[in-house]
C-alpha cells in the first residue's frame, strides 16, 4: 500500500513539473488535441502566437489549428523553411519521428 501511493505521487510530481516546463515555452505553440479536435492543452507559446487565451480556446473544437497535409499547405512550409522561416515537416515525417 505505503508503495503504491508512493509511486502515485511521485507521477503526479512528474506531471506537474512536466507542465511547468511545457507551459514556460514561449517561442513554440504547444497544445493537445483530442482526435474530434477538441483543445485539451494550451501553452504560453500558443497564447502568443494563436492570439487565444488558454480560458478561451480549452475545450473548444477548433479545426483551423489541424495542420492538413495538403499540396498547398506543403509547398507554403516549403517556402518559410527555404527562407529561414521555419522547419517543413509532413505530418507522415513527423510521426515517423517521433516513433524512433
Amino acid at each position: 500500500m505505503g508503495q503504491d501511493r508512493l509511486t502515485k505521487s511521485a507521477l503526479r510530481q512528474t506531471a506537474e513539473q512536466f507542465h511547468i516546463l511545457v507551459d514556460s515555452v514561449e517561442e513554440y505553440a504547444i497544445y493537445l488535441l483530442e482526435p474530434t479536435g477538441n483543445i485539451v492543452t494550451w501553452n504560453t507559446g500558443a497564447e502568443k502566437i494563436k492570439q487565444y487565451t488558454a480560458e478561451e480556446i480549452i475545450g473548444q473544437i477548433s479545426p483551423a489549428f489541424i495542420l492538413q497535409d495538403n499540396p498547398r499547405n506543403r509547398a507554403r512550409k516549403k517556402r518559410k523553411s527555404r527562407f529561414g522561416l521555419g522547419r517543413f515537416q509532413t505530418s507522415a515525417e513527423a510521426i515517423a519521428d517521433s516513433a524512433r
